[in-house]
């Protein structure tokens, strides 16, 4: 599929339109075939071309995953506020929240003062966010990181409601 879309780009045949949807296709099919530099490369250049939002949002949501997965979290703290700020679509929106909210939440596991109050104090309103939806993702894990982060902030009482959430809720 690389070299169909790559020769269907050469071929000046396209107009405006079908270029940058074929770009789109093959930074996908570059993705898929294992060839993720290149792929993510090609998805940040898309992300300033006439391509539309929804498919600029789910390039964004693959980079913020992507980043998440390399424990980047900063970087992936960056892609998930660009798909709320920039393309919030419903798909990858509800994702977004929880996910930022995890990156935020790990890079405090992994050092309490990687975050400041303010991060800390983000982390547990998106959190919130996601428990308040009509189908919140991984309540468990929202309840339990969400009430690490209230300890910290010394909201033992917040802290309290979400620990004892999970002994009612949890099936642990």
């Amino acid at each position: 599929s690389e070299q169909y879309f790559q020769t269907a780009l050469d071929s000046d045949l396209l107009s405006n339109k079908q270029e940058v949807e074929g770009k789109s296709l093959l930074a996908w099919a570059l993705y898929f075939q294992g060839k993720k530099r290149q792929a993510r490369t090609d998805f940040q250049t898309l992300m300033t071309s006439t391509l539309d939002d929804e498919s600029k949002a789910k390039m964004t949501y693959q980079l913020a995953i992507d980043a998440y997965k390399t424990q980047n979290y900063r970087k992936a703290l960056k892609w998930f506020q660009d798909i709320l700020e920039k393309w919030p679509y419903e798909a990858y929106k509800q994702k977004s929240i929880f996910w930022k909210a995890e990156s935020l939440f790990l890079m405090f596991q992994k050092n309490p003062e990687s975050l400041t109050h303010e991060e800390k104090n983000e982390a547990i309103k998106l959190f919130s966010l996601n428990l308040n939806a009509g189908y919140p993702i991984d309540p468990e894990n929202s309840h339990y990181h969400r009430g690490w982060l209230r300890l910290d902030l010394q909201m033992e009482d917040d802290a309290e409601q979400d620990f004892g959430w999970l002994q009612k809720n949890s099936p642990l």
